[in-house]
């Protein structure tokens, strides 16, 4: 999987466990998602992750939130 970045960004809804995550990368793909997301469930940790591909998000609404209110979780070095 090759991912320039990862956003992590508050949900809407206070007081769940889930981390959302939104992977940058015009390569990744889902079964590159589906894939991570196997790989996430597997550590039995008690967060749920929800995962998108920044790229398939359509521009405004949820996308415009995800810029605004997330925090580079990773960025691979140039």
């Amino acid at each position: 999987m090759n991912f320039a970045c990862n956003y992590a960004f508050p949900r809407r809804t206070v007081g769940t466990r889930n981390i959302d995550l939104s992977l940058v990368g015009e390569d990744l793909d889902f079964s590159d998602l589906a894939r991570l997301d196997g790989e996430l469930d597997d550590l039995l940790l008690p967060q749920k992750f929800d995962l998108n591909l920044f790229h398939t998000l359509e521009a405004g609404g949820f996308r415009y939130r995800v810029l605004q209110r997330s925090v580079v979780f990773y960025e691979r070095e140039s």
